[in-house]
């Protein structure tokens, strides 16, 4: 009895926690992209939490002066050695990760 409760309680608890990391709607209302958690997914390991790491031939970002429509398709399509996106991360996602890209370099 209290291993049946156990188990049920941890699979409640792994069930919870999947369901409020997701960014599926809930209730019809969809849930704030979040472009730093996608960040820190996804974009992190090449170009830095600060977007200057340049980690095998990542742009610096924080000199970039691409617009939010040419960072949207840099992410979607790659360029050089930066793989695509758009069967990674749906078009919502990806424009908040060029929106929160833009905040490393303060010239924009």
């Amino acid at each position: 009895m209290i291993r049946q409760s156990l188990f049920l309680l941890s699979l409640f608890c792994i069930i919870g926690i999947i369901w409020s990391c997701s960014d599926a709607p809930s209730n019809g209302v969809p849930k704030r992209l979040d472009g730093g958690r996608l960040w820190r997914l996804n974009c992190v390991s090449c170009h830095g939490a600060d977007g200057a790491l340049q980690f095998q031939g990542a742009f610096n970002l924080t000199t970039s002066t691409l617009d939010l429509e040419q960072r949207i398709l840099v992410i979607t399509k790659g360029r050089n050695k930066m793989q695509a996106y758009e069967g990674v991360l749906d078009a919502d996602q990806i424009e908040a990760v060029a929106r929160y890209s833009m905040t490393f370099n303060p010239e924009l």
